[in-house]
């Protein structure tokens, strides 16, 4: 009843209505991670298994290797699982790779038409797995898989000029845009061009360390973490 002596109907709002109602949340993002399912998952999570007692070990136990390598051998060892599965080969647990599972991986490298420094990684890191699984013995001499082993050879005289000069790009014109978006990018453009550094060596250099006087020293960023 109001003061007057006379009954009111309460108002019922709908809920979240109200003076003090949440505003409704944005919609959570879609998750776009593809999920695994069956025998695919169970492999991979073996794969896992394997990967975390050995990840960071080089082939010879004897040193720890850099992130861009313990990268590389997830991303081939999980595309190699993927690749073998699609290809019907349904290998639940990695420690029963055969030869036959080699077989079909070289012959879709081959396919795909990867060049000799991709083969060799790939091959290497195999090695490298079997050895972890207990079967050093498997992979042997990688030309033993390909149909044309001389896709195995590596060339390394340059069949042409690499260069920006040789591909007719004007190096100076190209380091004046980029300074114009970002000058520490062109600097580090700069020191690759003038001492021959990697991009992630020109990244990490730390110019009042590196300076030795008539040379640079450079201790960050070089593969395997040896001075150069």
């Amino acid at each position: 009843m109001n003061d007057a002596g006379k009954a009111v109907n309460p108002v019922i709002r709908p809920p979240g209505t109200g003076s003090r109602a949440r505003k409704p949340s944005a919609p959570a993002a879609p998750d776009r991670r593809v999920p695994y399912h069956g025998k695919l998952a169970r492999a991979l999570a073996s794969l896992n298994r394997v990967l975390a007692g050995h990840l960071a070990c080089a082939a010879n136990r004897k040193k720890v290797v850099g992130h861009a390598t313990r990268a590389d051998r997830r991303s081939v060892l999980g595309q190699c699982l993927r690749d073998l599965h699609a290809a019907g080969y349904h290998i639940e647990d990695v420690r029963h790779l055969a030869t036959r599972h080699l077989r079909v991986l070289a012959g879709l490298w081959e396919t795909r038409g990867y060049s000799a420094s991709t083969l060799q990684k790939r091959f290497s890191i195999l090695n490298t797995f079997c050895g972890w699984i207990g079967k050093p013995d498997l992979v042997g001499d990688p030309r033993h898989w390909l149909a044309d082993p001389g896709r195995f050879a590596r060339r390394y005289v340059a069949q042409y000029d690499h260069s920006w000069v040789g591909q007719g790009v004007d190096p100076e014109a190209v380091f004046q845009r980029v300074a114009e978006r970002d000058p520490v990018v062109a600097l580090q453009l700069r020191l690759q061009a003038a001492f021959g550094l990697r991009a992630q060596e020109a990244m990490l250099l730390r110019p009042h360390q590196a300076d030795r006087g008539e040379v640079l020293e450079v201790n960050w960023g070089t593969k395997g973490g040896r001075p150069r």
